[in-house]
């Protein structure tokens, strides 16, 4: 049996705001949910998230911080969407573009 991608829960204290940023700044799109029901989901390309407010997670606390790791094949791939989310103001914590390449030929991907 396949498994398909494992889709990240993402702790929010409102989902709808979450939403709009990772729509308006980070180029999701939106596919269901609301902060009334406590969840949504999202997506770019393959990749897709949940998103979850205090009520929906309230029996797990609403804990974070979340960290993602996009695994890509190589450095331009890395560069595209970095390019995009730092022109459009985007929240990046960190610019380890370099390690990550390093860990990227480690695993016997291109650089």
């Amino acid at each position: 049996m396949t498994f398909p991608a494992a889709v990240p829960e993402i702790p929010s204290a409102d989902v709808g705001k979450s939403a709009a940023y990772y729509v308006n700044t980070l180029g999701f799109t939106l596919d269901w949910g609301d902060d009334q029901g406590g969840i949504a989901g999202i997506s770019r390309g393959n990749c897709r998230l949940f998103l979850t407010n205090r009520s929906f997670r309230e029996s797990y606390g609403n804990t974070g911080p979340v960290l993602f790791w996009l695994n890509l094949d190589s450095k331009a791939e890395v560069d595209e969407p970095f390019a995009q989310w730092k022109a459009a103001q985007a929240k990046i914590l960190s610019e380890a573009r370099r390690q990550t390449m390093e860990a990227a030929r480690v695993y016997g991907r291109r650089s």
